[in-house]
């Protein structure tokens, strides 16, 4: 479903497995020494920018609103 969504005009789909896990499948619970999440759902803020690298193409790409 979401290989689907992400083949729609201005829908961009995140994984941050890839940069969270491992190949192993494995994801490190800190990173730097600091830790990745702070409960068994949720990220840090250290986890959460950590994820800048999959966003910025994206903010990059968009127009200001009204821009043609």
């Amino acid at each position: 479903m979401v290989d689907s969504l992400g083949a729609l005009h201005g829908v961009h789909v995140i994984n941050p497995a890839t940069l969270l896990c491992k190949k192993d499948g494995f994801c490190d619970l800190k990173s730097g020494g600091k830790l990745i999440y702070r409960d068994e759902s949720h990220l840090s803020t250290s986890g959460a920018m950590s994820l800048e690298p999959l966003f910025t193409p994206i903010f990059k790409g968009m127009r200001p609103l009204g821009a043609k």
